[in-house]
């Protein structure tokens, strides 16, 4: 097979790179046999997470520390000296060691970064020119606030590929308002496609596992599963009980002193209670402990614990560290990584997408590949699954991922009340989700005596057939 690349270009700050090129290379795994990734300037070769995500999420073959061409301090020191050739030539060399052992390689730019004078001279387009690898532009839209607005962002993308001779494949508008993703899709032509993908919120917003990463905060809590609840609001516990307790909301992040006993147990009841929101967390701040007695009472319970993390700061100084906090879709981000699977694979025409890269079927399967390829049948057949047992958690986290790639139609079986209880003291979302309570359900006597038919030869009475129900 010839060997092929793609460039993937963004114009704006915060416009979901890793998630397009994460999209892109699920794509590719399904469809090549050897992929490779490759990132033309890198901080740090050693400490890139795109590298690190992309190789190990996607178990690609290659050696990561082939999936770099030249650090970015070396390339402001030779472009300063005016030996802006040597940059292209040291990248095309590492560049086209990859084409030689691998079918396709994916490039990924910089990404945005402000005030930065690589990004000032539109270095990454500049590599995509001298390397001669098709572009595909990538811009943040959610201040789009018309659809004119998008045929304009078009256009200018449009011009600055042409004044730079590079060849533009497509262009993806991510974070685009719902209300303009219909105009935005009918702008495709024969020469150009254009790809609008929605904003989803929690995309862009931290997990607890994020906060903590980034704050440099002690995982107090136990179990690190439940740091991958997403981050909605911060809240700085100062009132009385009773009073705080009124200023809840979903997804909460409190940050609290870690000597203030009564909110700290106040928050965990109000997390408990179907009269409160579920919360994302607590951060506890100042250089106290918990107390042993509160950490007993809270701690040692067959409910899922509240994520809880620690800052030897003053309240006011944690708060602004939180402030700070990017989201991040991460190895850990499992929930995040469906989400934005999910998301990609219900926006971009794949088959549209595959034949403007011109690919073409390999001629063996590989186990990820037909992993791949069962997601896409079970997207295609919209098949629908049965979950009995319906409080266990791992049955919920599974059906959380499975509903957010948008695999399958889920059916929960079990109490309304308990299953929604259960998933948001996990902090899941379950609500695109039938559930079906075999206690009240109308259909209820016709199943019973369709399984009776189907085993009356077995011996099953229809009584116990209701029972077994």
């Amino acid at each position: 097979m010839e060997p092929k690349s793609l460039f993937l270009i963004c114009k704006r700050q915060k416009s979901g790179l890793r998630m397009i090129t994460m999209g892109l290379m699920a794509m590719l795994k399904r469809e090549v046999e050897d992929v490779a990734f490759f990132k033309p300037i890198v901080t740090s070769p050693k400490g890139d997470t795109d590298i690190k995500f992309i190789t190990t999420y996607f178990k690609l073959k290659q050696n990561p520390d082939t999936a770099w061409g030249i650090t970015r301090e070396e390339a402001k020191s030779l472009i300063s000296n005016g030996q802006d050739q040597t940059v292209y030539e040291k990248i095309m060399e590492r560049y086209n060691q990859l084409l030689s052992k691998y079918d396709f390689v994916l490039c990924q730019g910089m990404g945005y970064i402000q005030n930065d004078r690589l990004q000032e001279d539109s270095l990454d387009l500049k590599i995509a020119k001298n390397l001669q690898i098709p572009v595909i532009l990538i811009m943040n839209a959610a201040n789009f606030k018309t659809a004119k607005e998008a045929e304009n962002a078009i256009l200018d993308l449009k011009h600055t590929a042409s004044i730079d001779n590079l060849s533009l494949l497509d262009i993806f508008f991510n974070r685009v308002p719902v209300k303009l993703l219909d105009n935005i899709k009918q702008k495709n032509s024969d020469s150009l496609c254009v790809f609008a993908l929605p904003e989803v919120p929690e995309l862009s917003q931290p997990t607890m596992a994020d906060i903590a990463s980034q704050t440099g905060a002690k995982i107090v809590s136990k179990d690190s599963s439940m740091l991958d609840r997403t981050v909605k609001d911060t809240k700085v516990a100062a009132m009385m009980l009773e009073n705080y307790l009124l200023y809840l909301k979903e997804g909460d992040l409190i940050i609290v002193p870690a000597d203030r006993s009564d909110i700290i147990v106040g928050t965990f009841l109000a997390n408990l209670s179907h009269n409160y929101p579920s919360l994302a967390g607590i951060l506890l701040t100042g250089n106290k402990q918990i107390a042993k007695t509160v950490d007993a009472l809270i701690s040692e319970t067959d409910i899922p614990m509240l994520p809880m993390i620690a800052l030897e700061t003053d309240t006011q100084t944690a708060a602004f560290k939180v402030e700070g906090v990017s989201a991040q879709i991460t190895l850990q981000s499992e929930r995040k990584i469906a989400l934005a699977l999910g998301l990609f694979n219900d926006h971009v025409a794949a088959n549209i997408l595959k034949k403007r890269i011109s690919l073409s079927t390999p001629k063996t399967m590989t186990p990820v590949r037909f992993s791949y390829m069962l997601y896409e049948k079970a997207r295609a057949f919209k098949t629908r699954i049965l979950l009995p047992e319906s409080e266990d958690e791992r049955i919920l986290r599974a059906a959380d991922n499975v509903l957010r790639r948008k695999l399958c139609e889920i059916t929960l079986l079990g109490n309304p009340k308990n299953i929604k209880r259960r998933c948001s003291l996990l902090g899941l979302d379950l609500s695109k989700a039938n559930i079906v309570d075999p206690n009240s359900w109308n259909r209820m006597d016709e199943f019973v005596d369709t399984f009776y038919h189907l085993r009356k030869h077995k011996g099953i009475i229809k009584q116990i057939a209701r029972e077994m129900k």
